[in-house]
């Protein structure tokens, strides 16, 4: 007759089953990203005599495939000027922090050679970081936890559940003008100074300044870009190297075209309270906005190319 298993057996059983549970879904999502990577390399494809533009961000830069504003903002400048092959490299990706980006950028700028970079970040590490002290920077959670699959998604699920119940809090009146089953998108003020980006942590301001740099030191032009609706006054303020670099901000575009637009026009959502992931509309707008402030760059560099 076999023995009974103890509790202190049970506890190891347990405890063994959650770890391996961990390392499968760890493994899962860090093959998802890949696989993310590679479908996204399609998109990415570089050839000679090119003038490169390198996107980089999170999920608001990332998604979208060819309704991405990086892929709008190639078409855009090719038709604007026909004579230069503009490739726009798109290098966003879901979930990232600053400090993925940070730890990439030396593979993503040796790979694909870029003439100007273009960022767009924080949002997410306003999210993971505006509750943790100003040390964070250097914390092990930081450092090793945070870079989890695993954490990320239980975080984002916790911050789409949220909203989710956010959203369920709407009044009775604004909902029955909402057509049937469709989610209604609400834009709203936000108080939270880092989801409004009029105050930035300090893991963000050393991680932004670090990719500043090293892209500055190479040689590159650097353009650094605001949310839609959010402004760039306090994001401008955190750069040591300010005056080396091209600002563009998306609040007047967004909240002039809200005036006779409806908000599911140019968000999906509205993860960041006061804007979303974009529609193909609203990336246009992004990408159009883009366009408008890197052109004196790029004909400077076409000049600079018919002088040599």
């Amino acid at each position: 007759m076999k023995g009974k298993t103890t509790i202190k057996q049970k506890i190891i059983l347990i405890t063994l089953g959650i770890i391996f549970t961990f390392v499968v879904l760890e493994i899962g999502l860090r093959v998802g990203g890949a696989v993310f990577f590679l479908l996204q390399d399609k998109y990415n494809k570089t050839g000679p005599g090119e003038f490169r533009i390198m996107c980089l961000g999170e999920s608001t830069t990332g998604l979208g495939g060819p309704d991405s504003y990086p892929m709008q903002l190639e078409y855009i400048l090719n038709k604007k000027f026909p004579k230069i092959n503009i490739n726009v490299i798109n290098k966003g990706k879901p979930g990232q922090l600053s400090g993925d980006l940070l730890y990439y950028l030396d593979n993503n700028l040796d790979r694909y050679k870029p003439d100007i970079v273009i960022i767009m970040m924080g949002v997410n590490d306003a999210k993971y970081y505006s509750d943790k002290p100003a040390n964070a920077v250097r914390s092990f959670k930081v450092k090793y936890i945070d870079h989890m699959r695993v954490y990320r998604l239980v975080n984002l699920s916790r911050l789409h559940l949220k909203h989710l119940f956010m959203d369920m809090k709407i009044k009775k009146d604004q909902l029955r003008k909402t057509v049937m089953l469709e989610k209604p998108i609400i834009l709203k003020e936000t108080d939270d100074q880092y989801l409004n980006f009029t105050i930035y942590h300090p893991v963000t301001i050393v991680r932004y300044n670090e990719m500043v740099n090293k892209i500055l030191d190479r040689g590159i032009n650097v353009v650094v870009m605001q949310y839609p609706r959010c402004t760039i006054d306090y994001l401008r303020g955190i750069f040591k190297r300010a005056n080396e670099i091209t600002f563009v901000e998306n609040k007047n575009n967004f909240n002039n075209m809200l005036q006779s637009h409806e908000p599911k026009e140019l968000f999906f959502d509205t993860f960041a309270t006061s804007f979303g992931h974009c529609t193909r509309f609203g990336n246009e707008i992004i990408a159009k906005n883009v366009a408008d402030n890197i052109s004196a760059i790029i004909e400077e560099s076409a000049k600079e190319q018919r002088d040599d």
